[in-house]
């Protein structure tokens, strides 16, 4: 059967204390490696999350540069004139164009609105 002395059990015991110090040291680096690591990956993405927002900001500031153009604000403050002989109301051909609107939305804001004068469909050929 089994022989088993109290020093046995002692010297088990103390073989498992030292196990338990070694794995909670372990757990202690590891637990400390891994906080860097999380504080170096937050403080990249609050980096990034700071690009993001000075671009918005630099979007922001262009659109409200250039969103008006003096071409519209001159259809915008351009009224019509009666000078039809039925005396109907007549407005310009610069009248007709659409303002661009002031109250849109970032994507919007990137959307392409026109298309150049030279783009065209490719041709398809027969197969």
């Amino acid at each position: 059967m089994w022989h088993v002395a109290r020093g046995d059990i002692h010297r088990a015991l103390e073989n498992l204390g030292y196990r338990l110090a070694e794995t909670l040291m372990r757990q202690q680096s590891e637990m400390k490696s891994l906080r860097a690591k999380h504080s170096d990956e937050l403080h990249v993405l609050e980096a990034k999350q700071a690009e993001i927002n000075s671009l918005e900001a630099m979007i922001d500031r262009f659109t409200d540069e250039f969103q008006s153009t003096p071409q519209t604000e001159a259809a915008h403050q351009q009224e019509p004139t009666t000078d039809a002989p039925d005396g109907a109301l007549q407005q310009s051909p610069e009248a007709d164009t659409v303002p661009f609107p002031t109250d849109i939305t970032l994507p919007e804001r990137l959307a392409v609105r026109y298309v150049a004068p030279g783009f065209r469909p490719l041709p398809r050929f027969a197969a």
